[in-house]
């Protein structure tokens, strides 16, 4: 790959996911905060229950950004499952460089291995059943089945959104 290029794949995707991260962090923690806010303003119980499972949701969400293979720092000497890093990507060090240096490939694939852990079936499967299992818990326990149904087509919605935005240029750049 040419300097050139790498140093715009590695300017771009380094951009891409930091809006990303963001992004969802920001629209996660106002969401939270809001259910939290409606749980312990409500006067009737129904309430207090759907707004204590959407919270649950939406604290999940948020918590997933941080767990996301994408945030956290896969490398040499970094545990795998080290995901609190958040700022730590592996491409900052090789930002507005110029021209790439030896290293700035392998961090390119390093990254790379990030974005395709984060498109791997068990990111895509566990919001998925989170889901699931907490509007069936709004049906079955709270015999809320409109609300179950309106939330599990809002989350589904949203973790579909989350998932197909993902930063992938590290990913392409290399195929």
């Amino acid at each position: 790959m040419a300097d050139s290029d790498l140093s715009k794949v590695i300017a771009e995707d380094y951009k891409s996911q930091n809006r990303w991260t963001t992004s969802w962090l920001i629209f996660y923690f106002i969401l939270t905060a809001l259910f939290l806010v409606i749980f312990f303003v409500a006067k009737d119980s129904d309430t207090k229950h759907l707004a204590l499972i959407v919270w649950i949701l939406t604290l999940l969400g948020f918590i997933g950004v941080f767990i996301s293979p994408l945030t956290g720092n896969v490398g040499e000497g970094v545990p795998k499952g080290d995901a609190l890093n958040i700022g730590k990507n592996p491409l900052k060090p090789f930002r507005g460089t110029g021209a790439a240096s030896a290293g700035a490939e392998g961090a390119l694939r390093v990254r790379a291995e990030m974005e395709k852990a984060a498109y791997g079936i068990q990111n895509r499967m566990l919001p998925v059943a989170i889901v699931i299992i907490l509007n069936l818990i709004l049906w079955l326990v709270f015999k809320e089945w409109q609300f179950a149904l309106f939330n599990f087509v809002i989350n589904m919605g949203m973790t579909q959104i989350q998932y197909y935005t993902q930063p992938t240029a590290a990913m392409y750049a290399l195929k």
